[in-house]
């Protein structure tokens, strides 16, 4: 029951709200800020090594009237503490009380909460015009689709079907009127029996050219 002296800072310090906080490589992180001071520098709990032993996480004491300034309590069961302030990573919280800090906080969750609700709502509204895209030209697009190979196919049988149409038009032109072809025929001769001489007719008509000339 004996008494003992502290100082008036120990003594403020002891009696100010305490919570742990997080140890990482930016820092010590209190209600989402990040504090630095050389202690922990030189102990190189920034630095993410085997070799250095860093607590994840560690005793803190922060007055709610200042933001910027917290208190470590770097050994256990003792009032020792190292004194660290906010970050560059935090500067925008610089001046102000842990009230302060929360209700910035709180209106920044509710707008990224807002901001997430409306780009859900742009997102699901720009999935509904990408399906009504997709459908339409689902709909335009020809029933019977074919491979490059089965156009080159069918080319080629049109190509086809037009040669043996050109080859049956032409067979069918040799046959046409006036278009025979006339095969060689013996030429019949055209003068009359009057205008062949006697050596002729002898030839042609023996017995009866023998009883003509013994009527003359």
């Amino acid at each position: 029951g004996r008494l003992r002296a502290v100082s008036a800072d120990a003594l403020y310090i002891a009696l100010l709200p305490q919570k742990k906080a997080s140890i990482s490589d930016l820092g010590i992180k209190l209600f989402g800020n990040y504090y630095i001071c050389a202690e922990i520098r030189e102990k190189g709990w920034l630095h993410r090594k085997n070799t250095i032993n860093r607590p994840k996480s560690i005793k803190v004491a922060y007055d709610p009237l200042d933001a910027n300034t917290i208190f470590i309590f770097y050994e256990q069961g003792s009032l020792n503490y190292w004194k660290a302030h906010l970050s560059d990573r935090s500067r925008e919280f610089k001046g102000c009380s842990f009230w302060e800090v929360w209700q910035i906080q709180e209106e920044q969750k509710k707008t990224a909460a807002n901001q997430e609700l409306k780009s859900s709502f742009a997102l699901e509204t720009l999935e509904r015009e990408n399906e009504k895209i997709i459908k339409e030209a689902m709909k335009a697009k020809p029933t019977a689709f074919k491979s490059k190979s089965a156009q080159l196919a069918n080319i080629n049988d049109n190509k086809r079907l037009a040669k043996d149409e050109e080859r049956q038009n032409r067979q069918k032109s040799k046959f046409k009127k006036g278009e025979l072809i006339q095969l060689p025929t013996t030429k019949k001769s055209t003068r009359s029996q009057s205008e062949l001489d006697d050596e002729e007719l002898a030839l042609k008509f023996p017995v009866y050219h023998d009883i003509l000339s013994e009527d003359d």
